[in-house]
């Protein structure tokens, strides 16, 4: 059995368990906290800019991107405002926790954590805090949360769940974590990958057996037709962000399905003649990394493609079957999850792994920050281990601790 095969089936024995089938779509987005018609925030309330603190006893307010400064000296950051308003401004319109001078109020988190827990909630950690600042969706163990995506711009953040016979996708405004709304997908199986088109009008969703998609202005659904291209058992998503792209790629276990974001029809797949199942990448480079020969005798294999061309450009032995590609930034190294859950490190240019970074843990997903630093979570002991890329040593003292046994997806707003 593989690692996602296992998941699969610890989120399936949940399901059959938890007894909410009889749920009503109603009932289930509101056990959610959400309701069937809430409607998108206004980019409008995103992008605008408050003002700064007036007086030593006031915070700056308002709800724009840049968080507004503190009056003077003993005046709190505020939380929206640009910094001509009252000082300068927190990322994601985060206010900042001291005062300033008139001039130039206190500053906000620069790094914003987003973890989704697979049993649990959606925490939120502003580093290099490792303590939980708040949670986007109250625990509940009838729902199975799943992978985090930021919109390419940073300002909307969706994460698929699942509970019965329904799964949901939820979006907040990642500039004041407020939930934009929730919409039933009507799936009957764990949704595993979920990702934004460029032009972020849209977002698509992977079951395992349907390719889904949710317009943001209309909050409507739709359902891309996959029927013709063999696309058992899909798992990963992946879009190629290049400017005015609308080329993404889907993972199904016998071809990677190639689709168009914008009119959500497929354009043809890259077949192969060895099972394929895990997470893909895109990298800088403009290659596609597919994990090959999940659950078989064949391989294990890592290939890369040319998204311009969709031909293979090379192919890797490896020792141990993966479920998941992350390029490291600066482009030379990937980071590979194996089943065993165990992290290494691959070198693009000799094709090899070159060390194993972690063992021990069931590694699920990484994201890096602009640091250097590579975030793991774990499905084990639910800790968010971090990784300095620079040498690949674990720092102990950044370790986060939801207090669960499962840490799952991940998303870094910077």
């Amino acid at each position: 059995m593989t690692h996602r095969s296992k998941h699969l089936a610890s989120a399936l024995t949940l399901i059959l368990t938890v007894g909410c089938s009889a749920m009503s779509l109603t009932e289930k987005l509101e056990d959610r906290g959400q309701t069937q018609n809430d409607t998108p925030t206004s980019d409008a309330a995103v992008t605008s800019a408050g003002a700064g603190g007036a007086s030593s006893s006031s915070a700056g307010s308002g709800a724009g991107d840049e968080g507004g400064g503190g009056g003077d000296a003993s005046g709190g950051g505020g939380e929206g405002g640009s910094s001509s308003d009252g000082g300068s401004g927190g990322i994601g319109g985060h206010g900042g926790s001291g005062g300033g001078s008139s001039a130039s109020g206190g500053t906000g988190p620069s790094t914003t954590l987003y973890i989704s827990e697979f049993f649990g909630s959606a925490a939120v950690v502003y580093p290099p805090s490792t303590a939980i600042d708040h949670v986007l969706i109250p625990p509940s163990a009838s729902w199975n949360n799943g992978p985090l995506a930021l919109s390419p711009s940073g300002l909307r953040l969706a994460m698929v769940s699942s509970s019965g016979s329904a799964g949901v996708i939820s979006f907040w405004s990642s500039v004041n974590d407020t939930l934009s709304f929730g919409k039933l997908l009507g799936q009957q199986s764990p949704c595993w990958d979920a990702d934004f088109s460029n032009d972020e009008n849209r977002v698509y969703v992977v079951e395992l057996s349907k390719l889904r998609y949710v317009d943001i202005t209309t909050t409507q659904q739709g359902e891309v037709n996959t029927s013709q291209y063999n696309l058992p058992a899909m798992s990963s998503i992946e879009m190629v962000r290049t400017p005015n792209s609308t080329k993404a790629y889907v993972l199904g276990w016998w071809n990677v399905g190639i689709f168009d974001t914008s009119t959500g029809t497929m354009l043809g797949a890259i077949p192969s003649k060895i099972a394929m199942e895990g997470q893909m990448a895109i990298a800088n480079g403009g290659l596609l990394y597919v994990p090959v020969g999940a659950g078989t005798a064949a391989g294990p294999f890592l290939r890369a493609y040319d998204t311009t061309t969709d031909l293979m450009v090379w192919e890797a032995s490896l020792n141990e079957h993966i479920h998941g590609v992350y390029p490291v930034p600066g482009g030379s190294e990937l980071l590979l999850i194996g089943n065993s859950g165990d992290v290494a490190l691959f070198d693009i240019a000799q094709k090899k792994v070159t060390k194993v970074i972690s063992s021990g843990f069931t590694a699920q997903r990484i994201a890096f920050a602009n640091n250097g630093d590579a975030y793991v979570t774990s499905s084990s002991d639910g800790m968010v281990r971090v990784f300095d890329s620079t040498n690949w040593t674990l720092q102990p003292s950044k370790k986060i601790n939801l207090g669960s046994t499962t840490s799952f997806g991940i998303a870094i707003l910077e």
